[in-house]
């Protein structure tokens, strides 16, 4: 480590070009930034990085489409919309990241509360059409008859979404087509609501169909 001279009155602190300048008193003291080899990490400091990749993969994906329009909205003085996410999302991983666990992910948060007896299955007479109902009454304030029913929808390890599906609170029933991912051995669907103005979200609610 060397000692830094510099303008009087300068303090200089963190890295710059690789070199990392200290702070001690009224003396400043640089030395080169510490390196790490890829071999040098330890198998829980790799598994650590590969599953907070996985995750970053699957941020980046619905950063536009999910995060920034509804886990924003949740933000707090402490907690961004993307700490929100992570922290909702993070226990889906494992902890190499080379698996995801559809039944923890989450596309949606917020305060406004989702209907009574919300259920989704295939059609009988159309197993391409998904059958969604739900209770129509209205409990609380934040709840309006023109909320609209949102799908995300997970297939084959790509996630699609969140699609507006015209179909509100007050109607009670939604029929969705998945047609497109039929070849999917098993769906995820992510059920939520929206207030009309987008300004008020709902928690999902997770259906494996």
């Amino acid at each position: 480590m060397a000692k830094f001279k510099g303008i009087p009155g300068m303090k200089l602190s963190g890295n710059i070009g690789g070199l990392v300048f200290v702070q001690v008193g009224d003396q400043t003291y640089v030395r080169r930034a510490p390196t790490r080899k890829k071999d040098s990490w330890s198998q829980k400091q790799q598994q650590h990085r590969a599953r907070f990749k996985s995750f970053t993969g699957f941020y980046r994906s619905l950063r536009e489409t999910v995060v920034k329009p509804i886990w924003n909205l949740s933000a707090t003085k402490n907690l961004t919309g993307y700490n929100l996410f992570m922290k909702a999302n993070l226990p889906a991983f494992s902890s190499d990241g080379g698996h995801i666990d559809p039944a923890l992910l989450h596309f949606s948060t917020g305060l406004l509360p989702l209907p009574r007896y919300l259920s989704a299955r295939r059609n009988e007479e159309s197993p391409a059409t998904v059958q969604v109902s739900w209770h129509t009454e209205i409990t609380t304030r934040m709840e309006q008859p023109d909320d609209e029913l949102l799908i995300a929808v997970r297939s084959n390890f790509l996630s699609f979404g969140p699609f507006e599906t015209g179909c509100f609170r007050k109607d009670g029933n939604c029929l969705f087509d998945v047609s497109k991912w039929e070849s999917a051995p098993i769906l995820s669907l992510y059920l939520f609501f929206a207030s009309a103005d987008r300004s008020r979200y709902s928690h999902d609610h997770y259906f494996a169909l």
